[in-house]
């Protein structure tokens, strides 16, 4: 018997239903988007056609043991009015789903196993992508739920969860999405969630891209966590059958416990999230351009900032540039993380280099890089974006060889002033 045997199961809620087969190609409608905190408005379709996908750093250090929810009824959560015609699950011919061991690898790494807790009490358990650094998209019904008493409470999201193990820890919702459709009339067209967290995990996981490109009988998998195999993932290939506006019909063995998972390409590109199975295909609400719009503006764009050591300068280097970094550490320079969160957009930090001591030097002030400039140090453009209010970031200076520090470890800080660094303030501020 399964360990969630006594768990609600937002997972896979399947019905029959009848699959036109011919595809039905229609413009998108602008979407009103619903939020836990009370709040409507709309968005336009997105001019963009996919956001591209992110490797993480897969660093393990947060690793922890998921306790299993117990104690709970096990009767299953259907996502419409309780369909007498639904079936629990949608293995299509043989199941040909194969477990996923390696979950700290990209891209398992970025499908989560989710539980939701709702005012009722009730708890269920389900499948999510990392989409961006704090966004997972799910299907709707994992996060708001008219019969249990509308949005889920308590959403915690485990991200490569292999059987008690989490190895990147987990991180909880701060505000949950879906759209009027949905919250409203339960239209499970329309059945499709957000969840944003309260940290930035994905920088770890990395996360998928999205796209609104699909095309019939392409190659696509879809990877979670079946109610029945306890808190293991599996991963399923298959192809696309037919596509419609709002959703993608598919091949791919699911069952309960698996709503909510990715369904992507060979990209590691997520088309659509999986929400309902049926006797012959499966299917899931599909990456249109007004859910590409959603997405795009309602995760927040955090940039990680790389920290990096060279061994035989004692210089550390600092990037948001995933390539520079990567072609650093294979030089052997050691990669020491994320050393803080920059922004998408704001006060710009300018870095600049000095071709006689290989030092490079960063600062928020634009007179203080002129001066740099007109001593001949090079200026190499915006390093990343910083905000008014937020983590600080310290500086400081070491008298003996002229190196700048920078670190937003307060210890950190005080360390290397007690070593006879001095510290110059607060250079700028990071992201939380």
């Amino acid at each position: 018997m399964s360990r969630y045997s006594q768990v609600k199961w937002l997972g896979l809620f399947s019905f029959l239903f009848i699959l036109f087969t011919v595809s039905t190609v229609v413009a998108d409608d602008q979407m009103m988007i619903t939020t836990s905190q009370h709040e409507t408005y709309y968005l336009p379709e997105s001019a963009a056609t996919s956001l591209p996908p992110q490797i993480g750093t897969l660093i393990t250090d947060d690793t922890m043991t998921l306790t299993p929810p117990t104690g709970l009824d096990g009767s299953l959560l259907y996502p419409l009015q309780e369909n007498a015609s639904s079936i629990a699950e949608s293995i299509l011919a043989t199941d040909e789903r194969t477990h996923i061991t390696n979950t700290a690898t990209y891209p398992y790494s970025a499908t989560v196993f989710i539980t939701a807790t709702f005012s009722n009490g009730a708890t269920y358990i389900g499948s999510g992508a990392m989409v961006s650094s704090d966004g997972v998209l799910t299907a709707g019904h994992m996060i708001y739920s008219a019969a249990n008493g509308g949005w889920a409470t308590n959403v915690t999201i485990y991200p490569g969860l292999n059987g008690t193990t989490a190895p990147f820890g987990s991180a909880k919702s701060i505000k949950l999405f879906s759209v009027t459709e949905w919250t409203n009339k339960q239209d499970p067209t329309q059945d499709i969630g957000l969840i944003r967290l309260d940290r930035p995990i994905g920088y770890k996981t990395g996360w998928f891209g999205l796209s609104t490109s699909a095309t019939p009988n392409e190659t696509v998998q879809t990877t979670g966590f079946p109610a029945e195999k306890g808190e293991t993932m599996w991963k399923s290939t298959g192809k696309i059958d037919t596509i419609e506006n709002s959703r993608i019909y598919y091949d791919l063995d699911t069952t309960s416990g698996q709503s909510g998972s990715p369904v992507y390409n060979a990209n590691r590109t997520l088309l659509a999230t999986h929400t309902y199975g049926g006797s012959q295909v499966n299917f899931g609400t599909r990456i249109n351009s007004t859910v590409l719009a959603w997405i795009e503006s309602d995760t927040h764009h955090y940039v990680a900032n790389f920290r990096l050591y060279n061994r035989n300068s004692g210089e550390h280097f600092f990037t948001t540039n995933a390539t520079e970094y990567q072609a650093l550490v294979n030089l052997g320079w050691r990669a020491e993380g994320v050393a803080w969160f920059a922004a998408a957009t704001g006060d710009e930090v300018y870095r600049l280099y000095n071709p006689n001591s290989g030092k490079h030097f960063y600062t928020k002030s634009v007179t203080e890089k002129q001066y740099l400039v007109r001593l001949g140090w090079h200026d190499e453009g915006v390093a990343y974006h910083v905000v008014a209010n937020g983590i600080p970031v310290y500086r400081l200076y070491n008298k003996n060889d002229g190196r700048h520090f920078y670190t937003s470890s307060l210890y950190e800080r005080n360390s290397l002033v007690q070593l006879g660094w001095r510290a110059e303030g607060v250079a700028w501020y990071g992201l939380g």
